[in-house]
């Protein structure tokens, strides 16, 4: 999961840097070594645990070691709050198009409110 949340974050973050957009690669070659042998070659994850885990081990030692052992989990969270507002945007978005409505071909204008009405 570290990966899939890894390469959501570094490309969106490529679109503006350099860096990051190699990143991205190191974490799609990590998403595919993943799927294909079960392992990730390049030890990216190690890599990125590094860079969660660094700035918190100092002052945070507590919420350190709790990131550490969930930190499978909480990507997991992070890719899946991802899909749900990808979704939820693309609906409005093909609303909008098709409507000129982000609730529907009933009512008009397009509120955040009557987004979260609609999906609820």
């Amino acid at each position: 999961m570290i990966c899939i949340a890894s390469l959501i974050v570094f490309s969106i973050l490529g679109i503006f840097s350099a860096s990051h957009r190699e990143l991205a690669r190191e974490a799609f070659n990590c998403l595919i070594d993943k799927t294909v042998t079960g392992e990730c070659q390049s030890s990216f994850d190690d890599k990125v645990r590094a860079k969660i885990l660094s700035p918190l081990l100092g002052r945070y030692p507590r919420a350190a070691s709790f990131v550490d052992r969930h930190l499978e989990k909480l990507a997991g969270l992070f890719v899946l709050l991802f899909l749900i507002t990808f979704i939820i945007s693309l609906r409005a978005v093909v609303l909008l198009y098709l409507y000129g409505s982000c609730k529907g071909p009933s009512s008009t204008g397009c509120a955040a409110s009557g987004l979260l009405e609609v999906i609820l």
